[in-house]
């Protein structure tokens, strides 16, 4: 570093460690505990904060997260993390090698003219700060929904496997997994739309999808009020938030989980043509053994 004054030398660190402490012993004289007559000591690791404050002048403020959100946490020696990926969110562990969250279409200043053509990378080092965080919270948002409905589909996919055939017997009608070979139906095994009940869930279900995705335009668009959580509804019957910490935190996790399995359950069944619950019965079968 160069000085500012030019008949002064530059300071090395352990002079300024020195000044550092030096500072601490002309200081006022520490206050007397009130549970003890021990005179307080001055702390060091203060005075080593100190002399890296002269080596650099005034640091801004730094909060626990800074060491270790920072740094890619999904892969050992990841290196560092995405400027946008600051641990703010839960559930943030630097995961975004290519990053897609420049693909959400927030319709922002980097999503047109020229910079369109850039690089994904390119194009989020030229975003402003607000530029990214509405990418980040739109790519968020749109994580949620999905890990949600996996969370729905990847307990009701192998229930469905295991309850049609009983219950269909039960009401007397025909199982629509008979066409299938026990397997749910689905896009990739097909009959999707074979069976009248079946049918209309799914028309339920998109329906009442189309109506939440409606009522959420807003959250999407970035219209929401200071302090927003991206994929906060506000549904919480039970009060499960308050009752414990850490649920969204928790709730992310179960839905990464989930879409990976939903999407295991899919191509395992197409490739296989059996039914996910008979593939790993120890999983889905509880009078088996484990082993």
């Amino acid at each position: 570093a160069v000085s500012r004054h030019p008949h002064r030398l530059p300071l090395d660190a352990p002079e300024m460690l020195l000044l550092a402490h030096a500072a601490l012993a002309v200081a006022p004289s520490p206050t007397v505990s009130t549970t003890s007559s021990r005179l307080a000591r001055p702390n060091v690791a203060a005075a080593a904060t100190s002399s890296d404050a002269l080596a650099g002048g005034p640091q801004p403020p730094r909060s626990p997260q800074d060491d270790e959100a920072r740094k890619q946490q999904w892969i050992p020696g990841g290196g560092r993390a995405p400027s946008y990926l600051d641990g703010s969110l839960a559930g943030d562990r630097g995961f975004d090698p290519k990053c897609l969250v420049v693909l959400a279409r927030t319709r922002t200043r980097v999503d047109s003219g020229p910079w369109a053509k850039m690089e994904r990378e390119t194009r989020m080092v030229m975003c402003e700060a607000w530029e990214a965080k509405k990418k980040l919270y739109w790519m968020r948002e749109a994580e949620m929904k999905h890990a949600r409905l996996a969370m729905v589909a990847a307990a009701g996919w192998p229930m469905s496997e295991l309850l049609d055939k009983p219950l269909s017997s039960a009401l007397g009608l025909a199982s629509p997994l008979d066409a299938t070979g026990g397997r749910a139906p689905s896009l990739l095994n097909g009959h999707l739309f074979d069976n009248n009940v079946v049918t209309a869930f799914l028309i339920i279900v998109a329906i009442a999808t189309a109506a939440l995705e409606l009522s959420t335009l807003d959250n999407v668009e970035g219209l929401t009020p200071t302090g927003y959580v991206p994929g906060d509804l506000g549904f919480d019957p039970l009060g499960l938030a308050k009752k414990r910490a850490g649920m969204d935190e928790s709730e992310i996790k179960h839905g990464r989980l989930a879409m990976l399995a939903v999407t295991g359950f899919a191509v395992q069944e197409a490739l296989y043509g059996t039914p996910v619950v008979e593939q790993t019965p120890q999983f889905f079968h509880p009078a088996l053994p484990f082993f």
